[in-house]
């Protein structure tokens, strides 16, 4: 039962118990129910009686004193001087009807969080980190749901190393300015879409869900790492992944990277902003990209990634960079086998 529910059904009681007087209670049973409508009326009036913190004792109260009134209303005509006895057990036993069921549903709600809590700690995914006995040289090991980690042969991420030159069309990005909800999810700072803005990567669509950023880059180019690489990972109807990624270089600070960092939650949780945000602005100006097939960089590692990395960086200032590493540092995964996979790039 909500607050508004027992609100509700306090409010109904109450308001019968205050109609009562003193006057209305039979001589016989006077000092019973003037012991009752007290202390019915105070569990009312009481101050410490809120919504917020609703006191059992309290509803217990007002219902008997309230049920009392619904009582001799249903007894009506029949002269209360020698009917005190039927009013008092009736009352009784309404209340305790009444009481029984709220404890009822209470302590099945109670059993039904508990049973609620249980499942979801059997089927929660297992935990997984960048490092110790947790990170991703036993990421394989931690579930079945992530054996793909350890046994898949189009892993991410790869050095973009030796790639062959083709003519590969331009990414077609169609996204619009959104209020973001910047997240912190103990592993990233994610930026979720409105789910509005579409990419085409090789004749398909895919619709834009979040953005994110590793320290250092995830992608190697001819064995080195950027400081910082940003994913923008899309989705196509058939459930498939397309994931462009940005490299960002130290340099000037970084105007439209400030603006998610100035509300980036310290700890895990979310915060949404208040003005619009252009993700484009996180885009480089020449477009030319590497092109493979791989995977999503963290558990469970699904093979289900088209890759686009664009080639030239982006700049961010020596602080944006470790304001990033002060909350995640470090938080990428070891490059993977390319195992003959092609790596293509623009010409």
């Amino acid at each position: 039962m909500s607050f508004r529910a027992l609100a509700l059904w306090r409010s109904g009681y109450a308001e019968d118990c205050k109609s009562l007087h003193p006057g209305s209670i039979p001589g016989g049973a006077s000092s019973f129910f003037l012991m009752i409508y007290k202390a019915g009326q105070a569990a009312i009036y009481s101050p410490f009686n809120n919504l917020q913190a609703p006191n059992v004792l309290s509803f217990a109260l007002i219902a008997t004193c309230g049920n009392y009134a619904l009582s001799i209303r249903a007894i009506g005509e029949i002269n209360m001087q020698h009917n005190y006895k039927l009013v008092l057990l009736t009352s009784i036993a309404l209340s305790l009807i009444g009481n029984a069921g709220f404890a009822r549903d209470g302590m099945e709600k109670h059993h039904k969080a508990e049973a609620k809590a249980e499942s979801h700690d059997r089927t929660a995914a297992p935990h997984w980190s960048y490092n110790g006995h947790d990170g991703p040289e036993n990421w394989g090991t931690l579930s079945p749901a992530y054996g793909a980690c350890a046994s898949g042969t189009q892993q991410s991420p790869i050095d973009l190393m030796a790639a062959r030159l083709a003519p590969l069309p331009a990414i077609s990005i169609n996204w619009k300015g959104f209020v973001p909800t910047v997240v912190n999810n103990g592993h990233t700072i994610q930026v979720n879409s409105d789910k509005k803005g579409t990419m085409v990567l090789d004749g398909k669509t895919y619709t834009l869900l979040q953005f994110h950023f590793h320290h250092n880059s995830e992608h190697t180019v001819n064995g080195r790492h950027y400081p910082l690489e940003a994913h923008f990972v899309h989705q196509a109807e058939d459930g498939s992944l397309g994931v462009l990624g940005v490299f960002f270089k130290e340099g000037q600070a970084n105007p439209a990277l400030q603006k998610i960092w100035n509300i980036a939650p310290l700890d895990p949780g979310q915060m949404k902003a208040k003005k619009k945000f252009k993700p484009g602005a996180l885009l480089p100006r020449d477009r030319g990209y590497f092109r493979y097939e791989g995977s999503l960089t963290t558990p469970p590692c699904s093979e289900v990634v088209s890759w686009a990395v664009f080639d030239q960086p982006l700049e961010a200032s020596r602080a944006q960079i470790d304001a990033f590493a002060g909350l995640y540092a470090d938080n990428y995964r070891p490059v993977q086998n390319t195992n003959r996979r092609f790596i293509l790039h623009t010409q």
